[in-house]
């Protein structure tokens, strides 16, 4: 697919992995569905997109219960790195990052574009 056609959650995963410490990510549709992935070979590609839609579903229903809005963002953090969960034009950008990775500079380079 041609830069210019991808979604912008696909353009920004791309400038993303160039970064240090970025293992890979994916980006996923609302439904679960991964509609673009590099992810290391160990990764299992199907989970971390249905990880992330479930995660994302179940706490807007919520956060909106509690008239908190939508979550915009998330972070697991485990003793192996982390993951990161972005809303972005109706997708959800997750991204693999190791224990060594800086999480205010992800974030501003995320929320930078």
């Amino acid at each position: 697919m041609p830069m210019n056609d991808d979604p912008s959650a696909v353009v920004l995963l791309k400038k993303l992995l160039s970064q240090s410490h970025i293992l890979g990510g994916l980006v996923v549709s609302p439904d679960g569905t991964v509609e673009y992935s590099e992810l290391p070979p160990e990764a299992d590609v199907h989970l971390i997109g249905a990880l992330g839609a479930t995660l994302f579903s179940n706490n807007n229903v919520t956060l909106q219960r509690m008239d908190r809005g939508s979550v915009m963002q998330m972070v697991l953090q485990t003793d192996q790195g982390l993951f990161m969960f972005h809303e972005l034009d109706g997708r959800l950008l997750v991204i693999l990052a190791d224990s060594e990775s800086n999480l205010p500079n992800l974030m501003r380079l995320i929320e930078g574009d």
